[in-house]
């Protein structure tokens, strides 16, 4: 029979058991949150290390192409073995072509190696598929980034020349790229920052002023975009100067284009 100090006891050790289960099951509950906060930055940090890798790949091909095969940028072919990502100004004779044995003969990689994306479609901003992250509408599209920028800062031009390029477009990256990819007898060809952008593929541009905007706005979610960063937009400011994008603040400014800054690329659909 039980005394009341034995009862007293009793409750004494079930409290305290009631006390170290809490614990416990708080301690495994913040644990697995970190492990998943873990995992999804380790994630990320394998996607953005894979983008690079194959950014620099690409790059020596492109290379390859411009020196050993005489072809200029706009006649470079991404072209995939299932035929999407033509380039059709390319020779027909597959000698700008960088995933075949007559061109630079490179494997697909990263975003090449994995072909269409309809995955993409079902997004919401800051999730990614494939390593390509959405980051929002911007004038009626959809607009993707990368998961992270160019692993160093780059000059907007060859960083040596200036000469007005008419690059002025304030919402249209792509067009933007389009023009400076094609300006190949200009003195400070190549245009690096859209270059860098364009190395990832056809669909893929430096974007616009306005089209930075959805990195600074959704930058939280989109990840990897610094306070103190600050970013070329592929629109011209002057014969001398293109507009940056702080991530401070959010505002906008002309720099030098022999001057360095960080470049992270898009695409829309």
């Amino acid at each position: 029979m039980f005394k009341k100090t034995d009862r007293g006891n009793v409750l004494f050790i079930i409290l305290i058991a009631v006390v170290l289960f809490a614990a416990l099951s708080y301690a495994v509950t913040t644990t697995m949150r970190d492990t998943g906060n873990n995992t999804k930055v380790e994630e990320e940090l394998i996607d953005a290390a894979v983008v690079e890798q194959c950014i620099a790949y690409v790059e020596y091909g492109i290379d390859k192409l411009e020196l050993l095969k005489g072809c200029d940028m706009s006649e470079i072919n991404f072209e995939l073995p299932d035929g999407s990502n033509e380039n059709v100004n390319a020779p027909t004779d597959g000698s700008c072509d960088l995933f075949t044995a007559e061109g630079a003969n490179l494997s697909p990689c990263a975003f090449y190696a994995e072909g269409n994306f309809p995955c993409l479609l079902d997004l919401e901003i800051g999730e990614s598929c494939a390593g390509i992250i959405y980051a929002g509408m911007n004038n009626g599209s959809r607009l993707y980034t990368t998961p992270s920028n160019y692993s160093s800062k780059r000059p907007w031009s060859n960083g040596t020349n200036y000469q007005s390029t008419s690059a002025n477009n304030n919402s249209d990256g792509a067009a933007n790229t389009d023009l400076l990819i094609n300006l190949t007898s200009h003195t400070d060809y190549p245009y690096r920052a859209a270059r860098a952008c364009r190395t990832l593929g056809p669909q893929w541009y430096l974007p616009a002023i306005n089209e930075t905007s959805n990195l600074f706005n959704h930058r939280a979610l989109i990840g990897n975009l610094p306070d103190d960063d600050v970013y070329w937009s592929s629109t011209e400011a002057a014969t001398h100067a293109a507009v940056i994008r702080r991530m401070t603040d959010g505002g906008t400014q002309s720099a030098t284009k022999n001057g360095t800054q960080y470049v992270r690329c898009v695409r829309r659909d």
